[in-house]
């Protein structure tokens, strides 16, 4: 018996039902990574993750908590010589704009956004998705994975 379905239309097409009574199941494409380590350590590993492990033509989005850690995030990467953009929801709509041009136009191979600033952008081919800050819900990283999961041919998370 299902216990909570929802029905969502997208763009004109038919309905689709989203069953939210079952585990979200990810695709084989996807391999995920994750790293158990102490707080103070998040840093370094992120920089070693974006300088030896994503491919220099690879974009990757970073998902942080706070806008505050987004910005602690792109001071750190600028300061260490990598281009980034950014998006937070307290960020003006200008700004918002500049910063998704520079990342779609390949100006900046990094993204950092909020889990909410995220919702809506649209990038056709995404390479790598990092949850910098664990998600707060069991199935919160789920969810932003499928979501990119969706637009991307072929995305490696990490965790």
């Amino acid at each position: 018996m299902i216990k909570t379905r929802v029905v969502r239309c997208t763009g004109g097409t038919e309905p689709v039902l989203i069953r939210l009574d079952v585990d979200s199941k990810l695709s084989d494409q996807i391999k995920l990574s994750f790293f158990h380590l102490r707080v103070d350590d998040k840093p370094a590993l992120l920089l070693h993750l974006l300088r030896n492990v994503v491919k220099p033509q690879e974009q990757t989005v970073v998902f942080a908590a706070t806008k505050h850690h987004v910005e602690y995030l792109k001071e750190l990467l600028s300061s260490e010589g990598l281009e980034c953009a950014y998006i937070y929801s307290a960020l003006d709509q200008t700004a918002r704009k500049i910063n998704i041009g520079k990342f779609v136009h390949r100006k900046a191979m990094v993204l950092l956004v909020t889990d909410v600033a995220a919702r809506g952008i649209d990038i056709a081919l995404l390479d790598n998705v990092i949850n910098y800050n664990f998600p707060p819900r069991p199935n919160s990283s789920c969810t932003e994975l499928g979501v990119w999961d969706e637009r991307a041919e072929v995305a490696q998370p990490i965790v």
